[in-house]
């Protein structure tokens, strides 16, 4: 090895001496040229590689700094070229932050003629593999005659990593890289073209051999520059001799630069504790410029990551019933984690009282390349990177890991992360509770009126209770008038509520209350949402000797359903009545129609739901009152009873998002959020979500009582907990029924099931059920093909995985003909896959016929699912 670096210094020592009187100079050249050592020795060929000294180049090669990085490049030793760079990157949690500056000095240039540059910018890795930089430039210079320049500009770099080979050694492609950077700004001041550092450079890199005791690796790029009129490439090989010396040659074609058209040059890098480098050298020799030198080092300074991650786990609510009413049906759980270094695992547990762990979520084992939207490139883009690798939240349903429900009870959360670098977090834990227990209750009261006059008959409104409930619930009652203000109110624990409440007709203060219309509720509403309640209306409060009191059989009225209505009277004393009259008046109290009657008045009275005219009357609020005239000449009245006339079903729709639903446990669009609508001016009694199978068979339905609820998630799985079938549509409708009665039904929304890649015994799978192909043939329809192309992009993510293609048929016909049909099926996949581009060396095929079925082969809809083609999914190597 000593020979090695001996023979390159005597190399570089010759040329310094016979190529030692410089001719042409071009600053502008050496600008775009470039000044780090390490890389002028391979070419300058270097926009997809990473280090401090590359920052001029591409601001994205400081994103995987993990500590403070410096740069130092001098050129040009004993010439007539003076050109220092220093840079510094200082790494944080929201990326890496970079500054340079550099300065060229060229006596007898023949443009710029000396420049003093800074830049400053930032980068981070926004996923895995896909690395960006910004950054902004400023450089101040003169040319040869003195004329003041200006050029203000901005840069944006990427680099990408690929998979390449997991080989050990040999040759191969190994840690391959591509990146681009673009150089626009204005540049100012006469002649402008001295100072136009506008360009555009892409290029590549890897590794094609490895070996104990060294690698090679090759470089190459290509520029745009001087107008984007010239397009120099760059070309450079490196090798790693030892884990500590660096050899490098390379060249430009097409130079635009008057530098470097040959250049070579030698490093060596060393660790010692919290500080790594390298020592670089390289020169550069063009028929112009003859020859340059420049040396560089490279330095990284700092402790690396030590410290666990800091983690928070909170759920959203400590409470929840999951009885899928709509209503605290789930717990999600907010996860927060901080580093410095990537994370690279994480764990939630659930653990049931019995210190069992029956629901894991973890970080996922799949090998897959993710995608990144436009929506989530900006998030990433401003957001802390050490957070990117864990999902921001994570929902329980409330079963166990075989989908079984879990009984009631208290559960605890478990939650820790570790880095890259295997620090551990400290285990955050907490409680939460399922309770699917519904509280009941029920109410009854023999009379509707009351009289709290002193006059022993009827002084007191007694409710019987029937009560089913937790003793830690907590239970709200009371009276209030048709004003809704409450006159007087109870409070209960779970464990003491009263069989029946006596009300004496006296407010909270102990004051009568006013004379009129009343109505009892008591509702309740526990920690996990579950609630109940009932309410007793119109209970007349009077305190006049004579009453008269009408009470209607139900105070809605539709008629869809209802051909006609019953009213109940009532007098104190029925003795010297003459005359009765029963009042419907609109909103405004303005009659719309009456019920009269001389003599005895009878106790129920039936009415056809008509106004005056026999026409059935608008939808609306209206009052019955019941007034009466006696031979004494008193007119006892009731009070106004309010009727609800509604016969207009609610107004449904229902949406959903995202608009592809993939629930197969990849963080991609793994919950589907289902938002109802219902409008109604009167209220809902119940309501049903139900979504089916492409068959038209139920497979999950959402149901409750009371006001649909804003949203609903939903996990793909079905009531009986099987996962919904990739590459078709279900079908979802929202039903409602108003509390006249009054049935609406949504328009049917269509749910896109994407192809879903799921775990299974055998590993990584997808099954697909609807591929279509001609009866009795191979040939794939235009549907199935559809179908494939998306398969194709989802393997296009899964790139480290060869792919086993399985054919299967039900049991129609026999069992030797259905092998050889399904194999030719599973081949024609093949080939159509290999035809949209992918690896043919990645597939293998095989027809499995009848042999394995999904389910038992006994109707229709477990044979049309038992005919399907999956792709099983094994991890390279």
């Amino acid at each position: 090895m000593k020979k090695i670096v001996l023979s390159c210094a005597i190399i570089i020592s010759i040329f310094s001496i016979t190529m030692a009187h410089a001719q042409v100079y071009s600053g502008k050249g050496l600008y775009l040229y470039g000044d780090s050592a390490a890389n002028m020795g391979r070419g300058t060929a270097g926009v997809s590689s990473f280090g401090t000294d590359l920052f001029y180049l591409n601001p994205a090669s400081i994103a995987t700094l993990e500590r403070l990085g410096l740069s130092l490049q001098y050129g040009n030793l004993g010439g007539n070229i003076y050109n220092p760079d220093i840079t510094i990157a200082v790494p944080t949690s929201y990326g890496n932050i970079g500054g340079s500056f550099r300065l060229i000095a060229i006596p007898d240039a023949v443009d710029l003629k000396n420049a003093y540059s800074f830049r400053v910018g930032a980068a981070k890795d926004l996923t895995e593999k896909l690395m960006i930089g910004l950054g902004i430039d400023m450089v101040f210079g003169a040319d040869l005659n003195e004329n003041n320049l200006f050029y203000l500009g901005g840069s944006l770099g990427a680099i990408y990593k690929f998979s390449g080979m997991n080989k050990s050694r040999g040759f191969g492609i190994f840690d391959p890289t591509a990146g681009i950077s673009v150089n626009a700004g204005i540049p100012l001041g006469n002649p402008t073209g001295s100072i136009n550092f506008n360009s555009v450079t892409t290029g590549y890199a890897f590794r094609f051999f490895r070996h104990n005791a060294f690698d090679l690796g090759f470089y190459n790029d290509v520029s745009l520059v001087n107008y984007y009129k010239e397009f120099p490439i760059k070309f450079g090989l490196e090798s790693l001799i030892l884990d500590h010396y660096i050899v490098r040659t390379g060249g430009i074609a097409l130079n635009g630069y008057d530098f470097g058209t040959f250049t070579a040059g030698v490093g060596y890098q060393f660790t010692v504790q919290n500080f790594a480098g390298s020592v670089n050298y390289s020169l550069a020799y063009d028929k112009k410029s003859k020859v340059v030198h420049y040396v560089g080092l490279n330095m990284e300074y700092g402790e690396l990551d030590r410290q666990a991650p800091v983690t928070a786990v909170t759920p959203d609510q400590k409470y929840f019933s999951p009885n899928h009413d709509g209503v605290q049906d789930y717990v999600v759980f907010d996860i927060n984690v901080e580093d410095r270094s990537r994370i690279k695992g994480w764990r939630l547990q659930i653990i049931n009282p019995q210190s069992s762990v029956i629901r894991e979520y973890r970080i996922s084992d799949r090998d897959m390349v993710k995608g990144l939207t436009f929506k989530d490139f900006f998030s990433r883009l401003f957001s802390k990177k050490t957070s990117l690798d864990v999902p921001k939240n994570i929902m329980w349903d409330g079963t166990d890991a075989k989908g079984g429900a879990a009984p009631d009870g208290k559960y605890t959360y478990a939650f820790t992360a570790w880095d890259e670098r295997d620090n551990i977090a400290e285990q955050k834990s907490g409680v939460v509770f399922i309770d699917t227990t519904m509280p009941e209750v029920k109410l009854a009261a023999k009379e509707s009126l009351f009289s709290p006059n002193g006059d022993k008959q009827k002084d007191v409104f007694v409710i019987e209770q029937t009560i089913v409930t937790s003793p830690e619930d907590q239970w709200e009652a009371g009276f209030k008038n048709v004003e809704g203000i409450v006159v007087k109110d109870y409070s209960f624990e779970g464990s003491k509520v009263p069989g029946s409440v006596v009300w004496d007709g006296k407010d909270n203060n102990g004051n009568d209350a006013a004379e009129g219309l009343y109505y009892y509720y008591i509702v309740t509403k526990d920690k996990a949402g579950n609630g109940a309640q009932a309410n007793i209306k119109e209970i007349t409060l009077t305190r006049q000797y004579e009453t008269a009191d009408i009470r209607l059989e139900k105070s809605y009225l539709s008629y869809v359903i209802d051909k006609e209505l019953r009213m109940y009277l009532s007098l104190s004393n029925a003795k010297g009545m003459e005359e009765y009259t029963v009042l419907i008046m609109d909103e405004k109290r303005k009659p719309v129609h009456e019920l009269k009657g001389t003599g005895v008045m009878p106790g129920i009275l039936t009415w056809n739901g008509k106004g005056a005219e026999g026409k059935n009357l608008d939808d609306g609020i209206y009052f019955v009152k019941l007034e009466t005239r006696f031979n004494s000449g008193n007119t006892p009245s009731s009070f106004e009873k309010k009727l609800i006339v509604d016969s207009t079903p609610p107004r449904l729709s229902i949406g959903h998002s995202p608009d592809l639903f993939s629930p197969d446990g990849d963080e991609e669009n793994d919950v589907l959020t289902i938002s109802p609508e219902a409008g109604e001016d009167f209220g809902i009694r119940e309501w049903k979500i139900s979504i089916s199978n492409p068959s038209g068979i139920l497979f999950k339905s959402f149901s409750g009582t009371g006001n649909v609820p804003d949203k609903i998630l939903w996990d793909g799985l079905s009531d009986d907990r099987d996962i919904v079938e990739s590459a078709v549509d279900y079908e979802m409708v929202l039903e409602a029924v108003d509390l006249a009665g009054n049935i609406g039904k949504s328009k049917p929304e269509k749910i896109s099931i994407d192809i879903l890649v799921v775990v299974t015994e055998r590993g990584l799978k997808m099954r697909i059920s609807n591929i279509q192909f001609a009866f009795d043939s191979a040939d794939l329809k235009k549907q199935g093909k559809k179908i494939l192309d998306r398969v194709y992009v989802i393997l296009q993510k899964y790139e480290r995985y060869d792919i086993i293609i399985e054919g299967h048929t039900d049991d129609i016909g026999k069992e030797e003909y259905n092998l050889g049909l399904s194999e030719r099926r599973a081949k024609s996949v093949m080939d159509y896959l290999v035809s949209n581009g992918t690896s043919k060396g990645r597939l293998q095929f095989v027809g499995m016929g009848e042999t394995v079925p999904l389910y038992p082969n006994k109707n229709d809809e477990n044979r049309r699912r038992n005919r399907r083609v999956e792709f099983l999914l094994i991890k390279k190597n």
